[in-house]
């Protein structure tokens, strides 16, 4: 057989395989420090990556909504465009979020205060 179909449900070899050489190949040919990171279109991925434990969770959450939603409105081809861009845009909507509030939680930074040497007993 030259064509395996892929089987969704369980994590089918080929699935795994296709994720490790594609990986394989960013970590191999693009830099940590390229340029193209500083563009605004890889912001809400990078932001996405940072937040990466509440971007899941949330994304598990909204799967489930989703396929409420596709199941009891529409399948139709818009309707999964329309929830796939509004799962994206509430994932990444948080991601700023919880950016934004990590930033709040911190303390603010006191200033130093200099340190005066003790005068030594003569």
């Amino acid at each position: 057989m030259a064509f395996i179909p892929t089987d969704k449900t369980n994590l089918d070899p080929s699935r795994v395989v296709h994720f490790v050489i594609g990986t394989f190949f960013i970590i191999r040919y693009v830099p940590r420090d390229w340029a193209g990171f500083q563009r605004p279109i890889f912001q809400p991925m990078i932001r996405c990556g940072q937040q990466s434990l509440e971007v899941f969770c949330f994304g598990i959450f909204l799967a489930g909504a989703a396929h409420i939603i596709l199941v009891e409105v529409s399948n139709a081809i818009w309707m999964q465009v329309l929830v796939s861009v509004a799962g994206i845009a509430l994932m990444t909507g948080l991601a700023y979020y919880r950016s934004w509030s990590k930033k709040l939680d911190k303390p603010a930074a006191k200033p130093a205060t200099p340190v005066t040497p003790k005068a030594t007993p003569a």
